[in-house]
């Protein structure tokens, strides 16, 4: 039979398969044993390969009148695009592709920037600069916050923004903040600063956090991918966080509970007290706490709240105290009062990991996992990335038994 010859112009055959294997064997015919490094190897056949798909585009006609690192952006943009230059290939230095290009140093980096803003290309530390594989994850995402990040009460969104942020760096991406600090009636448009950086390309995707009805609606018009935390996306599941923490009153034998919450709203004061019956306890509504005074500090609500239920004229056996900013205060007020713990009530606690705080008795403590919140809302946003249909995930709780001094 004759042999088969491959024809490289068929569409079934990828030239750079062909380019891949024809090096590889040219190589290690040149050096022999003593070219021992595959990885070294591999890097010279996709750098051989990228000069291949861009030796056609090397030279700027001098009558362009665009700038050069944007004509050198658009080409290395459409070769990536079009599967020219596939995932994992080399690029060349910045001071080589310059030669290539016939300009200078600071215009290749100009022209490289866009692309790793826009997730095609990323820099390896002491490595180089490789054609990223960009259908998978997100490279750059804007972390929009509708409020002020750094006040006091906002802990937890501080340490979500720093496990978010650490989140990009590990997988070599890059993370913008955006901080909206307009006054409310100006909050029903997107923020100029963050469109312009979806027009331009500098981010893939949106996270928002601390969010109002006025942000949620223009954030979800948006032609981006966007994973949203709060009651419009990823939040916590109240049902479940009141069923773990009245499960374990009622194995520790309390007959009747209360709750401070501070800026707890009407549903779930209702949640909670269905749930008080379904659990065979009863409550009062003196003994559940809360409070729509959002300016106040919620350390200093949970002080305040926590003394108003103890002056009730009676008194649950178990109080469960949210969030963990709250249980500051909670801490001080039954000092105070001078509270004999487990033997007067027996309290319950919410704790963010990573976020501490002082507590004298050994007492339960409902935990949740910032960590592990942040990497289900970035991973979500992948989802969306990838046009995956899958619902916002919702945080989990879980309950440490008598911790003692935590800080």
């Amino acid at each position: 039979m004759p042999k088969a010859e491959i024809d490289v112009t068929a569409p079934s055959v990828n030239k750079y398969d062909i380019i891949f294997k024809y090096h590889t064997l040219w190589l290690l015919k040149k050096y022999g044993c003593n070219y021992d490094s595959k990885r070294t190897l591999r890097n010279h056949i996709k750098y051989l390969c990228y000069s291949v798909a861009v030796s056609s585009h090397q030279r700027i006609p001098k009558k362009n009148k665009e700038a050069k690192y944007r004509v050198i952006t658009s080409h290395l943009r459409n070769l990536i695009n079009k599967g020219e230059l596939q995932p994992g290939t080399q690029l060349p230095t910045a001071h080589v592709m310059a030669k290539e290009w016939e300009t200078n140093y600071f215009t290749i980096q100009l022209a490289l920037k866009p692309l790793v803003n826009e997730g095609l290309i990323e820099r390896r530390q002491r490595r180089g600069t490789f054609v990223r594989d960009r259908n998978t994850q997100v490279a750059s995402a804007a972390i929009y916050f509708g409020g002020n990040l750094w006040c006091s009460d906002q802990v937890f969104y501080q340490s979500m923004y720093q496990y978010l942020s650490a989140f990009y760096q590990e997988r070599r991406g890059r993370s913008v903040l955006f901080v909206d600090d307009r006054p409310d009636q100006k909050r029903f448009v997107p923020l100029p600063e963050l469109q312009k950086a979806i027009d331009q390309r500098e981010v893939q995707g949106v996270l928002g956090l601390m969010l109002s009805s006025s942000e949620v609606g223009w954030l979800r018009k948006l032609q981006v991918p966007i994973s949203l935390f709060g009651s419009a996306g990823m939040h916590s599941d109240t049902m479940e966080l009141f069923e773990t923490v009245l499960a374990r009153f009622a194995a520790d034998g309390c007959r009747t509970v209360g709750m401070v919450c501070p800026r707890l709203g009407r549903d779930v004061s209702a949640i909670f007290k269905n749930l008080v019956k379904r659990h065979g306890m009863e409550t009062h509504p003196d003994w559940i706490r809360g409070t729509d005074w959002s300016e106040l500090a919620l350390e200093f609500s949970g002080y305040r709240l926590f003394k108003d239920l103890w002056s009730s004229p009676s008194h649950p056996e178990g109080i469960f105290v949210y969030p963990d900013m709250a249980c500051r205060g909670a801490v001080v007020a039954a000092l105070e009062l001078g509270l004999r713990i487990p033997r007067d009530v027996r309290l319950i606690f919410h704790r963010n990991t990573g976020i501490d705080y002082l507590c004298p008795w050994k007492i339960p403590v409902v935990v949740t996992d910032v960590k592990e919140v942040s990497h289900l809302l970035a991973t979500h946003l992948d989802a969306q990335y990838r046009h995956d249909s899958t619902l916002p995930p919702h945080m989990g709780f879980k309950t440490i038994d008598c911790l003692e001094m935590i800080g």
